[in-house]
């Protein structure tokens, strides 16, 4: 099984990977007869169990895009807990949840990671040694839309440029670092007010999911580099953050003591947009 799974990504890590992934998003975005739409859609739920209980239902889509980053109806999510509960940015399966050591890396999947090498930066990544992390899976069943897990303010966006290798058991185990590695946008959020200090999400990208969209940039891709703001932009609890068009993974930072640890989510185990992760911690009131 693993010779099987290493030839197959010997022909994936010398696929075009970016030609790919720009003809499949133009795809996509483009606008099909009815009765393919139909087509398409009805073979993709099927192929993978997609489930649009509580999602916005047109009566077209428009474009394949349009159904993938379907959008979900008011209630439909109900937040868990209260401004002290910090909550599941979006849907999928927990991959890792561990703290960042005193070095600054992170263990995921048998690779240490360089927390300032995710980030983009090493005063950023010196935040969150001591602090929690978390990555959650997007699979292609799942709404794709990412949210703000607290009340919090945006600081920033940092977009860096990467590889668009598939973030799945097969990249993991063939890219060392590869959620470094990988093209990815991080969301820097101050939610001191809120008592969770700062938080860093990140959006990483994979191939065919080249392109992420943010409420906070007026862009159908945000953009390589640093988006500063002439004033925080304000987000409550839940508020959506960014959009991946076709799907990947996210990964969330906290600080040192900043919440009770995310150790009632084990690798596998799905969640839920909205569904409680952990508390802010009882030192921060």
């Amino acid at each position: 099984m693993a010779a099987a799974r290493n030839s197959a990504f010997e022909i994936i890590e010398h696929m075009p990977r970016e030609r790919i992934t720009r003809f499949v998003g133009k795809l996509t975005d483009a606008t099909v007869p009815e009765a393919l739409e139909r087509l398409a859609v009805g073979i993709y739920s099927k192929a993978y169990d997609v489930d649009l209980t509580g999602c916005v239902v047109p009566k077209r889509w428009g474009s394949f895009d349009a159904f993938f980053t379907r959008s979900l109806e008011p209630g439909a999510r109900p937040l868990e807990g209260d401004a002290a509960t910090f909550v599941s940015p979006c849907d999928g399966r927990i991959e890792v949840s561990r703290t960042v050591d005193t070095n600054g890396t992170w263990r995921v999947k048998g690779s240490d990671l360089s927390v300032a090498e995710l980030l983009g930066s090493e005063e950023d990544a010196a935040r969150y040694v001591g602090g929690d992390g978390v990555v959650v899976y997007l699979s292609p069943r799942d709404y794709h839309r990412v949210h703000v897990p607290c009340d919090a303010k945006l600081t920033r966006i940092v977009s860096l440029a990467g590889e668009l290798y598939p973030v799945n058991e097969m990249g993991l185990a063939n890219v060392p670092k590869l959620f470094a590695v990988n093209r990815r946008v991080v969301f820097h959020l101050d939610a001191s007010e809120a008592g969770f200090g700062h938080v860093a999400l990140v959006m990483v990208a994979a191939l065919v999911v080249g392109r992420i969209s943010a409420s906070a940039v007026d862009a159908a891709d945000v953009p390589v580099g640093e988006h500063r703001f002439t004033a925080p932009q304000s987000y409550a609890r839940g508020d959506e953050l960014g959009i991946f068009h076709l799907g990947s993974t996210v990964v969330l930072f906290t600080e040192k003591g900043a919440v009770s640890g995310f150790d009632g989510f084990s690798a596998g185990q799905k969640v839920r947009m909205g569904e409680a992760m952990t508390t802010r911690a009882a030192a921060n009131p």
